[in-house]
């Protein structure tokens, strides 16, 4: 516990001399999941030592990170032991393998077939023909890049497994980085695609207030009438009609394109789910509440025990009540897991979808003045 409270202390501190010299850097160069992951542990390992001095409800709270870090680490001792004493790196790193080799075809298959007439639509032959060729010399780059972490991918996987020591918690945060490395051409295309999409609508957008004589006014964040001349009208409505007859072929590679990303983001979310209920499961709690359910006491009833009215003495009967499983959860998982990320609703992501904006991670307008 304490090696991971040092270690988050040394992400934490690099974290803040490359945002303090170098934000756009920060901003480009974001922590991997296993970073990150080491660093929540560390934050809430010091919150709950500290607190556990001042309260001794705290101390209980402190016994539930222990046997909760000493499962964990004894899950990841497992794994370790699974991949290096029984061969299974090599297993893995064939399956990693071939799995990029079909990716890379079906996807050459899939960018030939959207330079046709995908289920009959009429796109623009040059435009589509360009995108293809685009998207296919990209794929041919991924597959020298993984050509090279093909010589090394077994003993990768085998020095890597050792981060199990943390947990396996840890190595499944390490999974999801492994994931976003090898969909990194996925995230590629579906940013070209989104950002292509995006400065394409804008402009259809901001053409169309030219039609209405109108113009949207930067200072008082509205949109106010304007005047045009025959000149601005003629060239609008010929970029107008070329953007607009374009944008189907845009739309049809932007809809594609973030289909997968949306696949990647589930997968990486289903093991981050998994992550979150292995961090936030309360095991002394458990053991304490099977064991010895006495020493979590909820509330206190009190019971008449006189009934007749002669007696003018009133007596009580005291007796304990145990506490609900939910209401412990409740109580120990607070202090067991990191803040949980900014939540967006479903009309906010679909909005960023229908406009082009980067479904994850969120970037907001906000966020980049700050940086800047």
């Amino acid at each position: 516990m304490y090696f991971i409270c040092f270690f988050g202390k040394l992400i934490y501190c690099g974290s803040k001399i490359i945002h303090s010299n170098c934000p756009w850097l920060s901003k480009i160069m974001q922590l991997p999941n296993i970073l990150h992951h080491i660093q929540s542990k560390a934050f809430q390992y010091q919150k709950v030592l500290k607190l556990s001095q001042k309260d001794p409800f705290n101390r209980f709270i402190l016994y539930n990170c222990c046997c909760q870090q000493f499962v964990d680490t004894c899950l990841g001792l497992s794994m370790i032991y699974l991949i290096t004493q029984t061969g299974q790196a090599e297993y893995i790193a064939s399956c990693i393998e071939n799995w990029a080799d079909d990716a890379a075809h079906n996807l050459t298959v899939l960018v030939k077939w959207l330079m046709g007439a995908p289920a009959g639509l009429k796109l623009n032959a040059q435009l589509t023909k360009f995108f293809g060729h685009f998207f296919i010399y990209h794929i041919y780059l991924w597959s020298g890049y993984l050509s090279y972490l093909k010589l090394v991918m077994s003993s990768v996987i085998w020095y890597s497994s050792f981060v199990g020591v943390l947990g396996v918690s840890a190595q499944l945060c390490l999974v999801q980085d492994v994931l976003s490395m090898l969909t990194l051409h996925i995230y590629c295309f579906y940013v070209y695609a989104a950002r292509i999409f995006s400065v394409q609508v804008y402009a259809i957008c901001s053409l169309w207030r030219l039609f209405l004589g109108k113009k949207w006014n930067v200072l008082r964040s509205r949109v106010d009438s304007a005047l045009y001349n025959t000149d601005q009208l003629f060239v609008g409505n010929l970029i107008f009609t070329v953007l607009l007859f374009l944008l189907p072929t845009t739309a049809l590679y932007y809809v594609v394109f973030t289909a997968f990303r949306l696949l990647v983001l589930i997968a990486k979310g289903f093991l981050h789910r998994i992550v979150y209920v292995i961090n936030v499961t309360p095991v002394f709690t458990v053991i304490v509440k099977v064991l010895a359910p006495k020493w979590l006491v909820g509330s206190v009833r009190f019971e008449i025990q006189n009934e007749t009215d002669c007696c003018k003495t009133l007596v009580l009967a005291m007796e304990t009540c145990q506490i609900s499983v939910r209401k412990l959860f409740s109580f120990t998982s607070i202090w067991m897991c990191s803040p949980p990320p900014p939540t967006y609703t479903w009309r906010e992501c679909l909005y960023y979808l229908a406009t082009g904006q980067l479904i994850y991670p969120w970037i907001h307008p906000d966020n980049d003045q700050k940086c800047a």
